[in-house]
């Protein structure tokens, strides 16, 4: 490492310094790997997102960071929590239940900034507020605006779902998901503290979820909408949020329904949003952060085909969203049916959000089983099988 002529050179570099390039760092510095995080961002910094961490999510931090114990992780990272769900079309109410796990609800300008503080107190070396100005993937080397060199083995795509990485590359793009959020004070907002989820107009999903003295509302679109603005204004008059001109109007984007190869050659492999891994049922992308950025960091210490490796490793996440998107495109085109069989059939709803989406008890085989036990998405499924 030259200090003079300000080139760098590390085994490793980290693009994105959100949990899944903080998981990404710490368990490659448990392995004194050496690594460094760019980020465009100084920390602590606010980040548009729901905060929403399933049960799976927490016993993943654990293993993160085997220092805490579980209920200790909940404690650092937890706003607010629930242990029941309700679904709606528009503003009729359609099915309620409990949950046998727990989702914490947490703020991610706190939590991204907790897994950097312990990546920092393992030794990990993080750059803040720089700006890459080109990547040479030929030499592989980084080079920034202010003149600084990075020189990589590996590069670690951590940079969200508009990734520079991903741009600078002849990869599969993926078209974005966005969404518009409020923090909403709770005496604009006569809601409970259940995890809601409202079918709006057939097309949007939108959500509430309690965050302590707030409540964080928003609605998703499939696709780019040029009066979204209107809508999401008309979905919170409808439920019944008061004072919106108080409030300030947040937006950002979330990987679609693609599934995209998670590398490029055998030196870059791309982690969370930047490689499409998301929960297509909910949006919540925190647990495939951490999952994939864990994931690269193993193949990386593997030292052998490290691609092909990372492939295998994340190819539950691509299954399994593969699966759930076919039941989120027909809760929009069918929702009728598939409320009336959630209302008829109410495991169905422990089935994948306490089985699945909360502790991930469920492999590919097991979604592909329960979701052929109807026949709407069984014809579906076969229909694309062909």
């Amino acid at each position: 490492m030259s200090i003079m002529s300000r080139e760098f050179c590390y085994d490793v570099v980290i693009i994105g310094g959100g949990p899944s390039g903080s998981a990404c760092g710490i368990e490659l510095q448990k392995k004194k790997k050496s690594c460094c995080i760019l980020d465009k961002a100084t920390f602590p910094r606010d980040k548009v997102c729901g905060g929403l961490l399933p049960e799976k999510t927490i016993h993943l931090l654990h293993e993160l960071i085997p220092e805490k114990t579980v209920e200790e992780i909940k404690k650092d990272v937890m706003i607010d929590c629930s242990k029941s769900i309700s679904f709606y079309y528009n503003t009729e109410f359609q099915v309620r239940s409990s949950l046998q796990t727990e989702f914490i609800i947490t703020e991610r300008k706190f939590f991204d900034n907790y897994l950097i503080d312990y990546y920092k107190s393992l030794g990990g070396v993080i750059y803040e507020g720089v700006k890459i100005q080109h990547i040479d993937f030929v030499k592989k080397k980084i080079y920034l605006v202010d003149g600084t060199i990075y020189q990589y083995q590996y590069l670690v795509a951590a940079d969200g779902v508009n990734s520079y990485v991903r741009r600078q590359l002849p990869v599969k793009k993926f078209q974005n998901v966005f969404f518009v959020e409020y923090d909403i004070k709770k005496e604009d907002f006569n809601h409970n503290s259940d995890l809601t989820f409202f079918v709006y107009q057939g097309k949007q999903l939108g959500w509430s979820f309690p965050k302590g003295k707030y409540y964080n509302v928003g609605l998703g679109f499939p696709k780019y909408e040029s009066n979204a603005i209107e809508i999401t204004k008309a979905f919170m008059s409808e439920i019944g949020v008061k004072n919106l001109e108080r409030y300030s109007r947040k937006g950002a984007q979330l990987p679609n329904l693609t599934i995209v190869k998670p590398y490029w050659k055998n030196q870059v492999l791309f982690v969370g949003d930047a490689g499409s891994f998301s929960e297509p049922m909910t949006g919540e992308g925190i647990y495939q952060a951490l999952y994939s950025g864990r994931m690269a960091a193993f193949s990386i210490l593997n030292g052998k085909n490290v691609a092909k490796k990372y492939a295998k490793l994340t190819k539950t996440l691509r299954q399994s969203k593969r699966v759930l998107s076919l039941f989120q495109k027909k809760l929009f085109s069918h929702y009728n049916q598939v409320f009336k069989r959630l209302k008829k059939h109410p495991y169905s709803i422990h089935k994948v959000v306490d089985g699945h989406i909360g502790k991930r008890l469920f492999n590919y085989s097991n979604l592909i089983t329960f979701f052929l036990s109807y026949k709407l998405f069984r014809d579906e499924w076969y229909k694309k099988r062909k």
